[in-house]
């Protein structure tokens, strides 16, 4: 069975019970936690080591959780680690969070600029995408020089560009052309 088929199984099982037990934004909230847990090289070297029995696993990732998630998110990533498919942990935390994203309908919007950017302006920017795409936003943001001004939007799997960087490529091309 291919990875992604897994992740999805798990992940919808998860979803499934966590909305049954009106749980699914705290579940949301710790799959976020795996996710940024499992960036980090020790979290994959932990995964992904084949000498270390399951139940030494669990017990390392009961420890090194516990506090930092809920029982039933700890729960959960137990039984991926006891069936063996700790691996997995990212892929699923990553698919959860986008089924309970589609349940509680929120977007996630991912807005660039060169430059910091007061509250203000960002509460009328997502304000605004909430009003275009009826949605509720969920928004991060991330301040990158190189676009020297203007910002790049990514809002779910779309991307908008409007930077001074992009800008200028496009009149690059446009002058090596002629």
């Amino acid at each position: 069975m291919n990875e992604s088929r897994i992740s999805v199984r798990y992940a919808r099982a998860v979803f499934e019970t966590a909305l049954e037990k009106d749980l699914v934004e705290e579940t949301g909230r710790d799959m976020q936690v795996l996710l940024d847990a499992a960036g980090s090289v020790e979290f994959r070297e932990f995964t992904d080591n084949p000498t270390i029995a399951p139940s030494v696993k669990t017990a390392i990732f009961n420890k090194a959780f516990t506090g930092h998630i809920s029982p039933f998110s700890l729960s959960a990533a137990t039984i991926v680690i006891k069936n063996g498919r700790e691996k997995y942990l990212a892929a699923i935390a990553r698919f959860y969070i986008s089924l309970a994203r589609q349940h509680l309908g929120l977007t996630r919007v991912i807005l660039s600029t060169a430059t910091e950017n007061d509250a203000r302006l960002l509460a009328k920017i997502k304000d605004q995408i909430e009003k275009a795409f009826s949605t509720r936003v969920e928004m991060e943001t991330v301040t990158d020089p190189s676009l020297i001004g203007g910002f790049i939007i990514r809002i779910d799997d779309r991307l908008f560009d409007a930077s001074v960087r992009k800008k200028l490529q496009i009149i690059r091309k446009d002058m090596a052309g002629s």
